[in-house]
C-alpha cells in the first residue's frame, strides 16, 4: 500500500461558493465582474472566502459583488474583493482588525471576523 506523500486536499472554485451562497441567501443578488477565469480554491480558501461572502450577504441591503482582477503577470495571482451595499464596518473597529484581533460583534452587523 501506498500511502500519499502529501495530503490531498478538496479543491471546489469560486462560481461553485457563489452557487451556493445563492442558495443560501436567495434575497441577495450575487454577481461577478472582471476576470471570469474559473478559479479553484482548497479547503482553508474556501472556508475564508465563503466566510467573507456570507458576513456580505447578511450585511448587504440587495447586492453583492465578486470582483476578481487578475494582478500579475500570466495570470499567476488574482485579487478577490468582494463589494456589499451594507452599512459597513465602523473605523474604530477597522483599526482593530487591521491589528490582528478576532472580533465579534454579531449584534452591531458589521464583522463576524476571518478564522
Amino acid at each position: 500500500d501506498r500511502i500519499p506523500s502529501k495530503k490531498i486536499e478538496p479543491v471546489t472554485s469560486l462560481q461553485n461558493l457563489m452557487e451556493r451562497a445563492k442558495i443560501i441567501f436567495p434575497d441577495v443578488t450575487i454577481k461577478r465582474s472582471g476576470d471570469k477565469t474559473e478559479i479553484k480554491l482548497n479547503s482553508d480558501q474556501e472556508r475564508i472566502l465563503f466566510n467573507i461572502l456570507k458576513n456580505a450577504c447578511e450585511a448587504s441591503k440587495s447586492i453583492v459583488i465578486v470582483d476578481v482582477k487578475a494582478k500579475s503577470f500570466l495570470n499567476t495571482k488574482r485579487t478577490i474583493r468582494i463589494i456589499d451595499d451594507g452599512i459597513g464596518i465602523p473605523i474604530d473597529v477597522l483599526k482593530k482588525i487591521r491589528s490582528g484581533l478576532v472580533l465579534s460583534q454579531k449584534s452591531e452587523g458589521y464583522w463576524r471576523g476571518l478564522f
